[in-house]
């Protein structure tokens, strides 16, 4: 499914008057959002960094990418409080408003509303700076979030349903009308009721429908939202919500409301997001077992980070020689390529691509779409190869769904006995 509503600031370093190599290096860096490049070139090029403010800002934008937000809340204060004079009027704000998101996004709800209330004041034209405050504002009294686990590894058991769209016959080619997708759901428990949730780390946050948020009793909050860009939602609050023996409590929820997405999914009720798996640090799919397992002591790990935010969570592969960076979205029955990959093997797509029309739902939208279908595609991710046949390659779109190369779902997890999606140190490991 689609993430749900998450703010990107985009920075632009200006001004980086007479550059060394080092600097010019980690403005290009930034400036092209490249997190794994400035991920791995920022520890070997630090000291030589001339500019003094650039080593908070490029701390600042790796501590958000790779899931250490109270660090980049230090780095950004930094940032604001040291070097404001040395950076544009832009910049500033655009940094000012990424401080204030990241403290609502730790849950520090009334602080980011009382300084986003401050900012629209002074930049009335400003109007996203309006919407942020009254997102946060409605939360100012909530606590946050926060999880309660046993100190033992706790095992859950999965269900692998087969997922096919209504209809799926009448616009699908021959070959494939017998193919079926695929949904790992794990039983999740409110209010003493336990409902089936997809397991879905495409998921910015964890989404209900109204229905089964009704149904539940859960407090769903005075205000209307965007999902998805445009498509109306609301929120909800969960004061407790158990997998296994992990208790997550005063968790924020997005409700979805009956949309165009109904008319080809069926039985979808609810999804448990990247909100839930970023605070448990490491889960395991242990896809032979059908168990999810979240340890009590996490995998050691030496290699590079090779999964980042940004914001959705998105991984690192390479093919050919050329880095992929394909997002991970265990909520996606299937995978599927886009304009990115296309344009870096052009060839090789044109020479082995047949046309197709295939039927593509997100919350809210429903559309026929002319794709390019591969027989297959071969790349390597988190130390290993990968091979996943007849691959769907979809057109250039505005949607921001489909940015990077493409997105890695069910016929990626299913290839493999285990996946570790470890948060803490940023990895991904398919075995």
């Amino acid at each position: 499914m689609k993430r749900l509503l998450i703010i990107l600031i985009c920075i632009w370093v200006t001004n980086v008057v007479s550059a060394q190599n080092a600097d010019q290096r980690i403005a290009d860096l930034i400036n092209a959002e490249d997190w794994f490049a400035l991920g791995e070139e920022y520890p070997r090029i630090k000291d030589s960094v001339q500019t003094d403010f650039l080593r908070p800002m490029a701390e600042a934008m790796l501590y958000l990418h790779f899931n250490q937000p109270q660090d980049a809340i230090t780095a950004i204060k930094q940032l604001l409080s040291n070097h404001q004079e040395q950076i544009s009027s832009s910049t500033t704000l655009n940094f000012a408003i990424l401080l204030l998101q990241t403290m609502g996004e730790t849950g520090r709800y009334a602080e980011a509303a009382d300084g986003l209330k401050s900012l629209a004041e002074q930049l009335p034209e400003v109007g996203s700076i309006a919407a942020m405050y009254k997102h946060y504002n409605v939360l100012r009294d909530f606590p946050p979030m926060a999880i309660d686990r046993p100190k033992r590894d706790v095992v859950v058991p999965f269900q692998l349903q087969e997922y096919k769209a209504k209809k799926r016959e009448a616009w699908m080619r021959e070959g494939k009308r017998k193919f079926k997708g695929y949904h790992i759901t794990i039983p999740v428990t409110i209010h003493g009721i336990e409902r089936q949730f997809v397991f879905d780390a495409g998921a910015g946050a964890t989404f209900i429908t109204e229905k089964a948020a009704r149904e539940l009793g859960l407090m769903i909050l005075p205000d209307t939202i965007a999902l998805n860009g445009t498509q109306k939602g609301m929120r909800a609050f969960i004061d407790s919500l158990s997998v296994g023996g992990i208790v997550c409590r005063n968790m924020v929820v997005y409700v979805g409301l009956p949309n165009a997405l109904d008319s080809i999914a069926d039985g979808f009720e609810a999804a448990l997001g990247l909100d839930f798996i970023k605070a448990v640090g490491e889960t395991q799919i242990l896809f032979d077992q059908r168990e999810i397992l979240f340890p009590a002591n996490p995998s050691t790990h030496n290699a590079a980070h090779n999964v980042c935010l940004a914001p959705d969570l998105v991984m690192l592969a390479q093919k050919d020689g050329k880095r992929l960076l394909l997002g991970f979205d265990s909520g996606c029955t299937t995978a599927e390529l886009y304009d990115d990959y296309y344009q870096k093997f052009r060839a090789e797509v044109d020479a082995i691509a047949i046309k197709d029309t295939v039927t593509t739902g997100s919350y809210g939208n429903v559309a026929n779409v002319e794709i390019k279908l591969l027989p297959s595609i071969s790349f390597n991710v988190g130390g290993s190869a990968v091979t996943i046949d007849e691959m769907e390659l979809y057109p250039p779109t505005g949607d921001r769904l489909y940015t990077h190369d493409g997105r890695m779902g069910m016929s990626l997890v299913r290839l493999f006995r285990k996946t570790t999606i470890n948060l803490n140190d940023m990895y991904i490991k398919f075995e």
